[in-house]
């Protein structure tokens, strides 16, 4: 595949409708669509974001903060536990139930488990939960109201569909709902057939630990849209 940005050959692609974008055009695209006050006092060079764009990665973990200052979060697809620790140390989130079969089969398998273990061990049974099971199984069984729900779990087009049509009825009205990796086919897919293209459009951040474009909503009846 070739990026209409820049011409080069691109691997694992942004897909819209009628582009294919690579990562870096992707950044620069989103940066010229959302409007913010630029000043050179205030730019990041690490980051190339301004720290108030809704595309800095500090932005995102204010997100998670402006949710609930105890929020109940499922973490689908938890592997090394990045994310988890960052969600608790940056997000100021309450609990984190990490959900990864953490099987053989799958990426990483019983070593990311134990790796999952050694980062989160501070906050092991506290604050991060594991549970060793496949998201879609477990669904059912998961008793409480989310207040932040983030996908980032298999990323083949049924499986992120099904756990989108699982879990999001979980999330509280006025939840957060995040769905990681836009820029992968089968994940992009199923975010466009489940909550709309447009909206996948117009509600993108970047996040870490690895900054990559993530769709971003709140939950309340109708979904809101201004973060």
């Amino acid at each position: 595949m070739i990026c209409e940005g820049c011409g080069g050959e691109v691997m694992d692609a942004l897909r819209n409708p009628d582009k294919v974008w690579c990562d870096s055009c992707f950044q620069r695209r989103i940066s010229y669509a959302i409007p913010y006050p630029w000043h050179p006092d205030y730019y990041d060079v690490k980051t190339r974001w301004h720290p108030e764009h809704p595309a800095h990665p500090d932005a995102a973990w204010k997100l998670l903060r402006s949710v609930s200052p105890r929020a109940c979060v499922v973490e689908i697809g938890a592997l090394f536990g990045d994310w988890t620790v960052q969600a608790i140390e940056k997000g100021k989130v309450g609990t984190v139930f990490s959900i990864d079969p953490w099987a053989e089969e799958h990426q990483g398998g019983p070593i990311a488990f134990m790796q999952w273990q050694k980062k989160v061990e501070k906050y092991l049974y506290d604050q991060a939960i594991p549970i060793r099971a496949r998201s879609q199984d477990f669904a059912p069984y998961f008793p409480l109201m989310i207040d932040i729900l983030y996908i980032d779990g298999s990323h083949r087009y049924k499986d992120a569909l099904e756990d989108m049509k699982l879990w999001t009825p979980k999330v509280r009205p006025g939840g957060l709902i995040l769905v990681h990796d836009m820029n992968n086919k089968g994940v992009l897919r199923a975010a466009h057939e489940f909550f709309g293209v447009d909206r996948c459009k117009k509600n993108l951040v970047m996040f870490g630990p690895k900054v990559v474009p993530t769709f971003r909503i709140f939950k309340e009846g109708r979904w809101r849209e201004d973060g």
